[in-house]
């Protein structure tokens, strides 16, 4: 794994700011396979701590997280998207616009979520 900060270099420092005030345990870009590539993370995201974020990940402006949030490799997600504190968005997964997902909800491999979709706390999707 490679910490929040060791992934950017000393001109991305302005970056880092903007995604977290405070990059205590983030990690950004885990190699899930050789080949992999680091994320792409939009403008005025805010990334809480102990949050992961797999490489192969696309994510849109105005992305905010919660503490402790998982988002797997292979996910593109869109504009104006919360997700919640302890919410785990497993790989292969798709996030439109202007979606709020709150906290403790699992999203599973291969889900579509569409634009405008509110998910309530500890939501399950099997």
């Amino acid at each position: 794994m490679v910490k929040f900060r060791s992934l950017f270099s000393e001109e991305d420092s302005q970056i880092t700011k903007k995604i977290s005030p405070n990059p205590e345990n983030i990690t950004i870009g885990i190699k899930y396979k050789k080949q992999s590539k680091k994320p792409i993370i939009g403008k005025n995201s805010l990334i809480r701590s102990n949050s992961t974020i797999y490489n192969d990940v696309e994510i849109g402006n105005n992305f905010k997280t919660g503490h402790a949030v998982t988002i797997r490799e292979k996910t593109v997600i869109g504009n104006n998207v919360l997700i919640g504190t302890n919410s785990v968005v497993e790989g292969y997964t798709t996030i439109g616009n202007n979606v709020s997902i709150q906290s403790n909800v699992y999203i599973p491999t291969n889900s579509v979520i569409e634009d405008y979709v509110f998910i309530g706390p500890c939501a399950c999707f099997t």
